[in-house]
């Protein structure tokens, strides 16, 4: 505590001290403000003038990469070989960022390089199909290669012909980054700082470190918080914290803005370490420092002799008070001073005398007191005893009753628990409160005669109990008899658990495992099905075939054509198990989304009941998608289906379509969506409407409102998922009792709408090929006795030599024998012994570029195909086979393959 004389001089101190220190500060504060802003504005300068320097070398790149692609000597078709090579080398030694150049004909095969580490297998990349379908320059995204150092990019530019400006050749050139990534690791602000240029996803381009190149710079921090704010401080994973400016790096040309690596703009950000500003900081604080230490010690003094001279005679009655309260109460003070002090010390000596009257009188009442507040404080510590035994006992929701049976505590959740009206229910009969898990429960094990009994003879219960109170709730029911300190019941704590969520979580467990189960059960079943109907498809075209050839028995032909078309049926229901195994992709095509929405109404209207109305309103005209038909149809009818579920009474189901373009405002508001033009789909009905309370689950996997057994909860998650891999997104309005309203945006697609109808084919006999003196000879290997019979006569009706191998280490060792007059090999996936990669990768390493085409029962990325062996086929044959695509694809993997050499 601070006596008089040092609250004196505190006063003092404080009011001299107090505005000069507040100077101080705000002197302090100006001047770090100042060194700030300079060393800011330092980071700032520097990071605009590397920025600019950047983005003049991305312009003259983008400058390059035009000149290639409208080169006169390399699009003219009259140039040879040899001249379009030594323009390539010369173009490579004239632009500073291509390291390499490569030539490639429309259908991927190389025709020359300036170097021989390029790729030697077919092109058939996404980029490289870019290129050539829309005749624009094709980047892929950064990547670094094992041996060198650097940062570098494939760019597909399309060779035009000057008269039909159309793609001749497709070169692929190799861009080397690194005087972008010297230009900003060599740059440094301050002594320790360091420059950053990061891409549209947050990789860095350019660091310090060559390892760390093409990794995340900060996951906690996206492009956008960079870009909303330029300029501020920075702190690491790691605690270091940075003074930083980011500016965007302007890439110069509109090829390179339209490729999809340079799709986000790139940002440099420029980082000074705080510790540097602070540096000069403590300099400038280490002088107004000295100055406050000076001011404050002179202020002391001064005020110490002041404080002093005022505090004597406050301090002297100060010593006698205190004599008095250790009772001595024939002291008297002196009055010497100021008058207020006289006074003080005539009121003091007053009240001394009148306090030895009445010390006899207060000590009488203090021990009536005191005995009063000891019978008190035992009814409190008893009571404190029963509610902290209650709390406790639980931590969710509790209910205390006391010794007779009436409820002293409650809390709010185990009202909520039962549904009970929140209030004041001190005092009421507990059993009341508890008759409700009677009335409206079931008990998992036991029954309530046990409670009671337990609950008479103070036994402790524990059991489960599901309440149906509006809703289904599952609780774990605790409870255990209060004892007071002579062990006496003195009451009962009741606690309950909510394990609803756990035992749904449960459920959705157990059913995501059956669904798993059958997955797995589907797709060894659909690839069965698939050889069986490789053997039923492929005889029955044999037959068809000799049929066509004789042309009589029209009544024969009419049964095969039916038989055929049930095959190719089957063949479809096969793919969807596949589709519901996980084990094939979509089958993009462009698509007329009013033609799908044409067919699900009529399948709808063919189905369900009809008092339930379904009306169209399409307004899409003219504009096209990239879907897969079958999926699409599959969300909208899984919509439809839900739609009429919602109408068990009947009502009206509208499906309706219209043309939409986003803006950037309407995309802001849709974190899913891009601006652009899109289709709009609406599969909306005036049924039942959803719960607010459960609108925010619909989407969720294993999620449904339907009773056990009668839904799996996965229709709308997988529709939620499909329509996101095809670009588009999906969303839903309910209002409960007036009807739910899905909608659908998928983007439009302008390559989609300039293709026509690919008409139906005729069945004929494709011509062997060029030399049809020499029979070319194919490698038939298949586990599968009846596929091998069916592929082989396929093949031989077109005119090959069929050599056939029943697994894949056969196949190796009939193609070492025959490897001089093997023109083919097409290759089964799942084989015994040798699987078909394994087979693949065998053929490669110990004979090179042997021509390989896949065939299999599911569909196969040849892509994925590629990173897994290490080299890409030449193609893939779905099985059941179907005569014309094998006979096309064959045919034209072998031309390719002539054309190439």
């Amino acid at each position: 505590m601070m006596t008089i004389r040092h609250r004196v001089l505190l006063a003092l101190v404080t009011t001299g001290i107090v505005p000069l220190v507040a100077l101080l500060l705000m002197t302090d504060f100006m001047i770090g403000s100042a060194i700030r802003k300079s060393e800011q504005e330092k980071v700032t300068g520097l990071n605009q003038a590397v920025g600019a320097h950047v983005a003049a070398l991305m312009a003259g790149a983008s400058q390059d990469l035009k000149a290639m692609q409208t080169n006169g000597l390399l699009g003219d078709s009259d140039a040879s070989l040899e001249e379009r090579l030594e323009e390539m080398r010369r173009l490579v030694e004239v632009y500073n960022f291509i390291s390499d150049v490569s030539m490639y004909d429309l259908d991927g095969f190389l025709v020359t390089s300036t170097t021989d580490d390029y790729p030697r297998y077919r092109d058939q990349s996404h980029n490289f199909r870019i290129s050539v379908e829309e005749s624009r320059i094709a980047f892929s995204r950064a990547y670094r290669e094992v041996g060198r150092k650097g940062l570098f990019l494939s760019v597909y530019i399309p060779v035009l012909d000057p008269s039909s400006r159309t793609p001749e050749h497709v070169l692929v050139a190799r861009l080397d980054y690194g005087q972008v990534v010297d230009l900003v690791s060599e740059v440094r602000p301050g002594k320790n700082g360091r420059i950053v240029l990061l891409d549209g996803w947050g990789n860095m381009l350019s660091t310090n470190d060559d390892a760390s190149t093409l990794s995340k710079f900060d996951d906690a921090v996206t492009l956008e918080n960079w870009i909303g704010k330029p300029e501020g401080i920075y702190q690491e994973t790691g605690g270091e914290r940075f003074l930083y400016r980011a500016d965007l790096v302007s890439l110069g040309g509109g090829d390179l803005v339209e490729s999809s690596w340079f799709e986000k703009p790139w940002v440099l950000i420029s980082l000074l370490p705080e510790e540097e500003v602070k540096a000069l900081l403590s300099r400038s604080q280490a002088g107004v420092a000295m100055v406050a230490l000076a001011t404050l010690a002179m202020a002391a003094g001064i005020g110490w002799v002041i404080s002093y001279h005022l505090s004597s005679p406050l301090v002297n009655l100060s010593a006698v008070a205190k004599r008095v309260a250790g009772g001595n109460l024939d002291i008297r003070a002196e009055g010497k001073g100021s008058v207020e002090i006289e006074q003080l010390a005539s009121s003091f000596n007053q009240m001394v005398e009148e306090l030895g009257e009445h010390r006899e009188g207060l000590e009488r009442l203090v021990l009536s007191r005191t005995a009063s507040l000891r019978h008190s404080q035992s009814a409190l510590e008893q009571t404190s005893a029963r509610l902290q035994s209650a709390i406790d006992s639980t931590n969710n929701g509790f209910l205390v009753e006391d010794r007779e049976g009436r409820v002293a505590v409650v809390n709010r959740l185990f009202l909520d628990l039962l549904s009970i009206d929140a209030g004041d229910h001190s005092g009421d009969r507990a059993e009341e409160i508890l008759r409700i898990f009677e009335d409206k429960g079931s008990i998992m094990e036991g029954s309530f005669d046990d409670w009671k009994k337990a609950r008479s003879s103070h036994e402790t219960i524990n059991a489960e109990v599901i309440v149906e109170n509006g809703e289904r709730k599952v609780l774990h029911v605790y409870s255990a008899p209060i004892r007071d300190r002579r062990g006496k019941a003195a009451g009962r704590v009741w606690n309950t658990q909510d394990l609803t969520d756990q035992r749904n979580l449960e459920e959705s467990l157990r059913q995501s495992q059956k669904m798993e189960a059958v997955g797995q059960l589907a797709g060894g079943v659909a690839h069965d099905f698939n050889n069986l109907l490789t053997g039923i498809v492929g005889n029955l075209a044999l037959v068809s075939i000799e049929l066509e050839k004789d042309g009589t028995n029209d009544a024969c032909r009419t049964h095969l054509d039916l038989a055929l078309k049930a095959g190719e049926r089957a063949a479809e229901l096969v793919k969807q198990l596949l589709g519901f195994s996980r084990r094939s992709q979509m089958d993009l095509k462009p698509c007329d989304p009013d033609l799908v929405l044409a067919e699900v109404r009529d399948l709808l209207s063919a189905t369900i009941d009809r008092k339930i109305e379904i009306k169209t309103d399409l307004g899409n005209e003219s504009w096209r998608v990239m879907a897969d038909l079958s999926l699409l149809s599959q969300v909208i009818m899984n919509m439809g289906v839900n739609a009429k579920d919602a109408l068990p009474r009947g009502g009206t189901l509208w499906l309706r379509s219209e043309e939409r373009t986003i803006d950037e405002e309407q995309a802001r508001l849709r974190p899913e969506a891009t601006p652009g033009d899109y289709v709009w789909l609406s599969i909306e009905d005036d049924g039942e409407g959803i719960p607010y309370d459960l609108q925010e689950k619909v989407f969720e996997p294993f999620f449904t409102t339907k009773e056990p057994g009668k839904g799996t909860g996965l229709g709308l998650a997988t529709s939620f998922g499909i329509i996101q891999q095809l670009g588009g997104w999906i969303e839903m309005e309910s209002t409960p009792g007036e009807g739910t309203k899905f909608e659908i945006y998928l983007p439009r697609n302008r390559a989609a709408e300039s293709k026509g109808v690919e008409e139906k084919r005729k069945l004929d006999l494709p011509v062997v090929g060029s030399r049809p003196q020499a029979q070319e000879t194919i490698l038939l290997v298949d586990d599968e006795d009846v596929v091998r019979h069916v592929a082989s006569t396929l093949l031989e009706k077109l005119g090959y030599r069929i050599l056939q191998a029943c697994d894949g280490a056969e196949g190796l060792e009939v193609y070492a024998k025959h490897q001089d007059e093997i023109d083919l090999v097409l290759l089964d996936l799942s084989m015994p012994r040798m699987s078909g990669n394994e087979t693949f990768s065998r053929l490669r390493e110990d004979y090179g570029d042997v021509p390989v085409l896949i065939c299999s029962g599911y569909l196969v990325d040849l892509n994925e195909f590629a990173e897994e062996c290490g080299a890409c086929p030449d193609g893939f044959v779905q099985k059941p086979y179907r005569l014309e695509d094998m006979s096309e694809i064959v045919r034209q993997t072998l031309d390719g393959r002539k054309q190439a050499a």
